[in-house]
C-alpha cells in the first residue's frame, strides 16, 4: 500500500494500520521481556514489562489491549514449560496485566470503541437521506464507503460481496473489506482466464506428461 496512494509514492508496509503497529510492538515486548527473564536481569525485565504494557495500553486498539493478557499468559506458559521460574518477574507481569484490566473503562481502546460506535450510529441515522428508496440508499452507501471497490469491480459485485447489507459498521469494516476485495479479485481473474474444468481436461489429454494429481487440483481450483 503506497504512503500516498494518489501519486503512488512510498510504501507503508507493516506500519500502515494501527493493528500492524500493535503486532510489531507486541512482538518486541515479548522478545525483550523473555530475553531479560532468561538472563536473570530482573530490573531489565520489569522495565521492559512496564514500558511495553504501557505502550500497548496507550496504543488504543483491541489487538494491543488483548496482547497485554496474551503476553502475560505466554510468560506463565513459557516458565512452566522450561521450568525456569522467576517469581518476581512473573509477579510484575501479572500485576501489570491486572492493572491494565482494572483500567478497562479508562483505557484509550474503550474510548475509541465508544467514539466509533457513536459515529456509526450517527452515520446510520443519516443514511436514509442519501436516497428516496432502499435500493438508492444502498447504492449511495456503497459508492460512499466502498468507492475504490465499486470503481474497480462494479456496484453489483461489491454489494453482493457484502450480502447487500446497509449496515455502515459492516460496509466500513476493514477486515470484511479485505476479504471481499480478495474474493472479487479472484472472481475477476478467473473470469478473465476463461478456463473451466472441461477445458483443463482437454488440455490434459493433449499433454500426457501432466500427472493425475495436477489435473484434479487444477480442475478443483477452476470450479471453485
Amino acid at each position: 500500500m503506497p504512503t500516498y496512494a494518489k501519486f503512488h509514492i512510498g510504501w507503508c508496509g507493516w506500519f500502515w494500520l494501527p493493528n500492524s503497529q500493535s503486532a510489531v510492538l507486541g512482538v518486541l515486548t515479548v522478545i525483550s521481556l523473555l530475553a531479560a527473564v532468561r538472563r536473570g536481569k530482573l530490573t531489565a525485565a520489569v522495565m521492559h514489562c512496564i514500558v511495553g504494557f504501557a505502550l500497548l495500553f496507550l496504543l488504543g486498539t483491541r489487538l494491543a489491549y488483548a496482547e497485554i493478557f496474551g503476553i502475560a499468559a505466554g510468560v506463565c506458559v513459557s516458565m512452566a514449560l522450561t521450568r525456569q521460574w522467576n517469581v518476581r518477574a512473573l509477579a510484575v507481569v501479572l500485576l501489570c496485566a491486572a492493572l491494565c484490566g482494572g483500567l478497562y473503562h479508562q483505557s484509550p481502546m474503550y474510548r475509541n470503541r465508544q467514539a466509533y460506535a457513536e459515529s456509526v450510529s450517527e452515520q446510520q441515522q443519516s443514511a436514509g437521506e442519501l436516497g428516496a428508496s432502499e435500493q438508492e440508499t444502498r447504492d449511495a452507501l456503497y459508492r460512499k464507503y466502498q468507492r475504490v471497490a465499486v470503481e474497480r469491480f462494479g456496484l453489483e459485485k461489491v454489494e453482493h460481496a457484502f450480502h447487500n447489507s446497509t449496515d455502515i459498521s459492516v460496509i466500513g469494516d476493514i477486515r470484511l473489506t479485505s476479504s471481499s476485495t480478495a474474493g472479487c479479485s479472484w472472481q475477476s481473474c478467473r473470469s478473465r482466464a476463461g478456463c473451466s474444468a472441461s477445458s483443463w481436461r482437454q488440455h490434459a489429454a493433449r499433454a500426457p506428461f501432466l500427472t493425475r494429481r495436477t489435473i484434479s487440483t487444477v480442475c478443483t481450483i477452476s470450479t471453485v
